[in-house]
């Protein structure tokens, strides 16, 4: 999977709205990724991609060695 970033919106507290926050950042995300390729260039030099769930996790490092 490479580098990762997981954000978690709903959670540990209630929030109102927390699907349309989950889509707010990223669209500001891809908003940054996008100003911060040079110009000239058609695409970034690596990929981004973005998924919105909603509905019960499971979350952590499920599946690896205690420490």
């Amino acid at each position: 999977m490479g580098d990762a970033v997981m954000a978690i919106f709903n959670a540990p507290l209630a929030q109102e709205g927390h699907a349309l926050s989950a889509v707010r950042a990223a669209l500001a995300i891809r908003t940054r990724w996008r100003a911060s390729t040079p110009p000239g260039n058609r695409r970034p030099a690596s990929s981004i991609r973005y998924r919105i769930n909603v509905g019960e996790a499971v979350v952590g490092n499920v599946g690896t060695p205690a420490q």
